[in-house]
């Protein structure tokens, strides 16, 4: 380890992120089952590009897929041909960019403002609750953001009047840009043009560039990010590619998989999930006087970045979660610019953080404290009037062991909550820095700890009955309800038999081999009224089991 001594100071703090990255984000990755949708999903993907050995073509159920372009299932495959077809090797790569994203993030600190800005930054990053949780998960959101983060900050450099209009940042933008193309679709091209546009306006398009520039930029950007699309073309998959852009007006303009939620649903999502960094970054959305040409002009480009993904997400009809996780990047950088003035004493705490801090605070730790405390009376629930979801109170029926010693967690992230906030014998921003640390500590722990508890209840029985049919003896199929977990963990083979994934054929033809399915308990009645041969062979946990009985 001798070598170490000569590294540069920054450069020991970057092995120190490397290690300190790797020992957050890779323990216990493969402690619980993928979650549908998104997780299975995109596991099952990876998993039939190595049974088939098609890589050009993503599949589900071995049918074309046209969601999403191939670069994250070839990580994911990759990651699966090392570390064998199971949850630690898809979420695996996701750990990876958990890496990538905090030295990056560190290196655009150090370079803008300071080492100590850069190592600010990755605190307050790592230790906000969502974007933490993102890394620990097999989702493509977390690569997706980084390149275009990647290449949204090559953007801002090649702006920078400093930087003298290097082109080469247009190359590594366009790159970037195309990479995040071949990651999820031309979003990534609509978030980089939106907050570029937004920029330009602002400045009266000062600085705009030139046609050359523009061509050099959309030239890498299209070799890279159309490399996919191009190569389908020329092997005669065009249908691949509509379909691919059809599925991406639809995901912009409709509802679909009933994920419609109303238009202020990803602010919510932001303040209360990205805590701390949600409710500092306020502080800093205002004019930022301390700051020098080139740390505002860095600063304005995260403030744009924030409010365009903001508002393009509240305004298109489909809603998840991680639809907003691009401003993981944007708001831990105004909250880390918070800190760092705060600990200078240039900007003062204000009164409202202290109000805000402690009610978000609140509900999450209220969360904590109240999860070991409603799993060890889920009889008395169940009995309740409470809880009106006939599926929800059956997911109760699950047997965890819970034994209190979990509320531990929430308690510990209460005490820091409460030393951060109230102990004024520190400075203000080495108690948020303390509150960070406080919530890598508490996320770390509850994943390990509680989140295996919960997927018990959520999907366990169902992922333990498919898993009785990885030996291909028989057909499974979810009824009335959507999920890939069938797929995955029952190991689907491809068939011989074309109809293997219709269901009509599997409820009524001729099938070649015994066939089963599930429903939730919400439908048993619909599901037995419809299908006269089907027969109850058990139910567990709000999950109904069914096998075909041919009379």
């Amino acid at each position: 380890m001798s070598f170490i001594k000569n590294f540069s100071t920054d450069n020991k703090i970057r092995l120190g992120i490397i290690v300190v990255s790797l020992l957050l984000f890779i323990p216990f990755l493969g402690d619980v089952y993928l979650f549908d949708w998104d997780e299975i999903n995109f596991a099952e993907a990876a998993r039939e590009m190595l049974l088939t050995g098609n890589y050009s073509v993503v599949q589900i159920d071995y049918q074309a897929f046209f969601e999403k372009p191939p670069l994250f299932f070839w990580m994911q495959a990759l990651s699966m041909h090392v570390f064998g077809i199971n949850e630690f090797a898809a979420r695996f790569p996701n750990a990876i960019v958990g890496v990538l994203s905090l030295l990056l993030i560190f290196n655009i600190g150090k370079r803008y403002y300071d080492t100590k800005f850069g190592l600010i930054w990755v605190i307050s990053y790592a230790g906000s609750i969502l974007p933490f949780f993102y890394f620990k998960s097999g989702i493509i959101d977390p690569w997706f953001n980084f390149f275009i983060f990647l290449g949204i900050y090559y953007a801002t450099r090649y702006l920078d009047e400093t930087e003298g209009r290097n082109k080469w940042n247009l190359v590594w933008s366009g790159m970037a840009i195309g990479l995040g193309i071949l990651t999820k679709g031309p979003v990534a091209l609509l978030l980089i043009l939106l907050t570029l546009g937004v920029y330009f306006l602002i400045n009266w398009f000062k600085g705009f560039p030139s046609i050359l520039d523009f061509t050099i930029f959309f030239s890498v950007m299209i070799l890279t990010g159309g490399s996919w699309f191009i190569i389908e073309f020329i092997r005669g998959n065009e249908a691949v590619v509509y379909e691919f852009i059809q599925v991406q007006i639809d995901l912009l303009s409709k509802n679909v998989a009933d994920h419609e939620q109303p238009w202020y649903y990803h602010s919510i999502v932001l303040f209360i999930g990205v805590f701390p960094a949600a409710i500092l970054a306020i502080k800093s959305f205002g004019n930022n006087i301390s700051d020098d040409t080139k740390q505002k002009h860095l600063t304005l480009m995260m403030k744009i970045l924030f409010w365009v993904v903001l508002i393009v997400f509240s305004s298109v009809k489909t809603k998840i979660v991680h639809y907003s996780s691009m401003t993981y990047f944007s708001l831990t950088f105004l909250a880390a610019h918070t800190v760092y003035y705060l600990l200078s004493d240039r900007i003062k705490w204000s009164r409202w953080m202290t109000i805000a801090l402690s009610v978000v605070g609140f509900i999450w730790t209220l969360l904590m404290l109240l999860l070991p405390v409603v799993g060890m009376n889920t009889d008395k629930l169940r009995t309740s009037s409470f809880i009106g979801d006939e599926f929800a109170k059956a997911n109760m029926q699950a047997v965890v062991n819970w034994t209190g010693f979990e509320g531990i967690i929430g308690l510990f992230l209460l005490v820091a909550i409460l030393f951060t906030l109230f102990n004024k014998s520190f400075n203000a921003g080495i108690r948020m820095m303390v509150l960070n640390v406080a919530i890598m500590i508490t996320m770390f722990v509850f994943t390990a700890v509680n989140v295996p508890k919960i997927e018990k209840y959520t999907q366990n029985a169902a992922i333990e009955f498919f898993q009785k049919f990885n030996d291909d003896s028989a057909y499974v199929a979810p009824l009335m309800y959507r999920s890939y977990a069938y797929l995955f963990y029952s190991e689907k083979q491809p068939q011989k038999n074309p109809n293997h994934n219709n269901i009509g054929w599997l409820l009524t033809g001729d099938i070649d081999k015994p066939a089963y399915f599930i429903s939730r308990i919400t439908q048993k009645n619909q599901v037995l009224k419809r299908h006269k041969n089907l027969e109850v062979i058990g139910e567990k946990n709000g999950f109904v089991f069914y096998k075909r009985i041919d009379k």
